[in-house]
């Protein structure tokens, strides 16, 4: 459970299914199943092989101590084992599911980027740490798009803010909190290429900051891209109301917070707000049930895989009363 990182499975997961939903086609229950299992294989093997390769950082970080390949619980070999199987068995129940050229494709992609990512080389080129994440989580929503139907509007809307928010303010958020390891393992981030610390109180003058701030910005902007070309008056109130404030009070976080512990929680805050704004942009689509329903299956599963495992960085109950 822990050299997989399950707790994200379905994150992963969700990316492809709202990619699904706001396609031409229709998700029925089994495809919907066939892209939770292909996203358990697909989630687990990257996650694995950016394990291994992260032993000599992760033994720098007190909190990362408890990590299967850092104490020892496994081996490298075992490791190496585990991802091979991940990646034979996610493509092979993609063909079977899904047997598309056309939806095998961006997967191909979507696995190319992120092991690209997770393999150590392309942490460590600048701007690859920063940015190619958010390539193939985009791939992997175009996975979902294709796998049942067609692209449309709100897909192309979606896979942008999947871009912005789940791979390129996710980076930033995590280059903030491991920029003092990360710099010592050579990783060239951009947080790591400004020279802050993960101790040192951000300003909001500071390059950093302002760079994070643009990231956010253009997330909320997409939003209300969505919202023009829905013209839902509750949509736009639910932007209002919730979307701005909400991620306003992120960013205030991570201005008025500092240390690994208190951003860790900020990015597990970042997590389920983001997500249910990020995923409300199809509303218009598909309504807001299905919303509900795949929020339901992430933060559920977010939750249930933290609890499985032992010694990851983002276990909940790891911060209780911290």
């Amino acid at each position: 459970m822990d050299l997989g990182r399950v707790h994200g499975i379905s994150t992963t997961a969700s990316i492809a299914l709202i990619g699904a939903l706001s396609s031409t086609g229709n998700l029925d229950l089994g495809a919907a199943f066939g892209i939770i299992l292909i996203s358990c294989f697909a989630h687990t093997a990257p996650a694995a092989y950016m394990e291994l390769n992260d032993i000599k950082l992760d033994s720098q970080i007190p909190e990362s101590s408890k990590k299967p390949l850092v104490c020892g619980a496994v081996t490298k070999r075992e490791t190496k084992l585990f991802v091979l199987f991940g990646m034979i068995v996610s493509f092979s129940l993609a063909i079977l599911f899904f047997p598309k050229v056309i939806a095998i494709i961006p997967l191909s992609l979507s696995a190319l980027w992120v092991m690209w990512y997770c393999n150590g080389v392309g942490k460590r080129m600048l701007f690859s740490y920063d940015y190619a994440f958010a390539i193939a989580y985009s791939f992997y929503a175009l996975f979902g798009a294709f796998a049942i139907g067609a692209p449309t509007i709100y897909t192309w809307i979606f896979i942008v803010i999947v871009a912005i928010q789940g791979g390129v303010f996710a980076q930033w958020e995590n280059g903030l909190k491991d920029v003092d390891a990360d710099r010592r393992a050579g990783i060239k981030s951009i947080a790591a290429q400004l020279n802050i610390s993960s101790t040192t109180k951000l300003k909001i003058s500071h390059p950093y900051f302002i760079y994070g701030l643009v990231i956010k910005i253009t997330f909320l902007l997409f939003c209300f891209i969505a919202y023009l070309q829905s013209l839902s008056v509750y949509y736009l109130v639910f932007l209002l109301i919730c979307g701005v404030p909400s991620q306003s009070y992120i960013m205030y976080r991570f201005l008025a917070k500092r240390g690994r512990l208190e951003q860790r929680k900020t990015v597990l805050l970042d997590v389920p707000i983001s997500a249910i704004l990020g995923f409300s942009v199809i509303a218009g689509k598909v309504g807001v049930l299905p919303i509900l329903l795949v929020l339901l299956f992430l933060i559920g599963g977010y939750l249930k895989g933290s609890l499985w495992q032992y010694g990851t960085e983002f276990k909940f109950a790891r911060y209780r009363g911290a």
